[in-house]
């Protein structure tokens, strides 16, 4: 795995996630501007979110089109988990090796 791509996956998902949440509930308890303003945010996060999981796969050596698989919802997120490492840093001990 490309560990710079993984830390980059991580920068753009997890804040994506949470923007969808704090979307979430701006939107369900709010109207007018507070409920568009909720809207916005969760738009705002499943872009984060897509953008965090190209890179993910990136990072496994795959395409980023992969981050598709995301739109599935937690099936889509599994799958990518299961996406077969071609990064070629685990194969020949480049950026992404780690030793134990």
């Amino acid at each position: 795995m490309i560990a710079r791509y993984n830390r980059l996956s991580f920068v753009y998902g997890v804040p994506g996630i949470a923007l969808q949440i704090v979307g979430y509930f701006m939107a369900g308890l709010g109207q007018g501007a507070s409920a568009s303003l909720g809207i916005f945010f969760m738009v705002l996060g499943i872009v984060a979110l897509m953008i965090g999981l190209a890179y993910y796969a990136k990072a496994r050596g795959q395409s980023w089109t992969w981050c598709a698989a995301g739109l599935l919802s937690i099936l889509g997120l599994l799958l990518l988990l299961l996406l077969q490492d071609k990064s070629e840093s685990t194969h020949a001990g480049g950026e992404g090796h780690e030793q134990t």
